[in-house]
């Protein structure tokens, strides 16, 4: 199972379970600001970019999954995603073509540590 997937069912299990607080941060070994964290409920990211990221990302071609919408952002700082857990595929979809389109980062085991938090 890729380490995106896998990240986000982690996250999604522990809330089933009932912490809530739980995450799951993805950070690139080679450039630690360029890192994705993932919850039950949202993804948030690090945005190095100055523009509105939904029209940076429409510009892009990358189209939000259904039930995501960028809920908060800080130019040059982090972007948050609010999402609906279901279905996953989209979601691990977007958060892969973020790391790769937006981040410069292969999402794969070599090119991403993991850390997990409360």
């Amino acid at each position: 199972m890729p380490i995106v997937e896998r990240s986000f069912r982690e996250a999604i299990d522990a809330a089933v379970d009932g912490n809530h607080g739980f995450f799951v941060t993805l950070e690139a070994v080679s450039d630690k600001e360029k890192w994705v964290q993932l919850t039950w409920d949202c993804i948030n990211a690090a945005y190095p970019h100055e523009e509105d990221p939904s029209t940076f990302l429409e510009r892009r071609g990358i189209s939000l999954p259904d039930l995501v919408e960028v809920s908060a952002w800080e130019a040059g700082q982090y972007v948050t995603f609010d999402h609906g857990a279901d279905p996953l595929g989209p979601l691990v979809q977007f958060v892969e073509r973020y790391f790769k389109d937006v981040l410069g980062v292969v999402p794969d085991e070599r090119s991403l540590a993991v850390s997990r938090g409360q």
